[in-house]
């Protein structure tokens, strides 16, 4: 605790000693280095012993003995004794609501209604090229793995296949710089600030598309292909 008390109080110290305009040239350097060993030894004998002074009442102090030493922590066979056969108050009825509530509450956000509507995006066809084969190639161009550079998730044989995406959310767009592998977790997430998304995605396609052809420069260089 004294320690914590005396990186929140150091900075004041140090910024009292060498002013304020001075503070910038001195950041992250130990108080030893900035003011000497002895003098920082004196401003921590004096931060520990105002610390001490102003404790409250109910803080741990040194040699006091713990209320839960020797004691073994688990179930009270008196408290138990007591409490059975007891029926819970809340027994069948927490946050139990009726169907007529359940169906308002339905029937509020449907459609239009609801706050992520999307001018009916999700009801649009798919077209023609959006088949396996071409999510199946998009997958395997990803290597089976999320795209996201934070999850980076790979797929396991057996499990449910992943997601491909849609960037610009174009349904009848299927061109591969337009799609992309996500995993469900990730996909679910992109329904919501679809502008950042498709920024996002278009970004991590372009940088995609940029190593893979220096690649093939660099391959058709080495084999002196024109």
């Amino acid at each position: 605790m004294l320690g914590l008390v005396f990186t929140i109080l150091c900075p004041t110290i140090v910024k009292a000693i060498i002013g304020k305009e001075n503070m910038k040239n001195y950041k992250g350097m130990k108080l030893e280095k900035i003011v000497g060993t002895k003098r920082a030894k004196e401003i921590k004998k004096k931060v520990s012993e105002g610390v001490k002074n102003n404790l409250p009442s109910t803080a741990f102090k040194k040699g006091q003995t713990p209320w839960n030493k020797n004691k073994k922590l688990g179930k009270n066979p008196e408290h138990s004794k007591r409490m059975t056969g007891r029926v819970s108050a809340n027994k069948g009825n927490h946050y139990k609501l009726s169907e007529e509530t359940k169906r308002k509450q339905s029937e509020s956000r449907k459609g239009s209604k609801h706050w992520n509507w999307q001018d009916g995006k999700s009801f649009e066809p798919y077209s023609r090229e959006w088949t396996r084969k071409k999510k199946e190639e998009i997958r395997q161009r990803d290597n089976h793995t999320c795209q996201i550079p934070e999850c980076k998730k790979k797929w396991k044989k057996g499990k449910e296949k992943f997601c491909v995406h849609h960037i610009d959310y174009n349904k009848k767009n299927c061109k591969e710089k337009n799609l992309i592998t996500l995993c469900r977790n990730c996909h679910l997430m992109t329904n919501i600030n679809r502008k950042f998304w498709i920024k996002y995605f278009k970004n991590i396609i372009k940088q995609f598309y940029v190593h893979y052809e220096k690649q093939f420069t660099k391959l058709f260089e080495s084999n002196n292909i024109r």
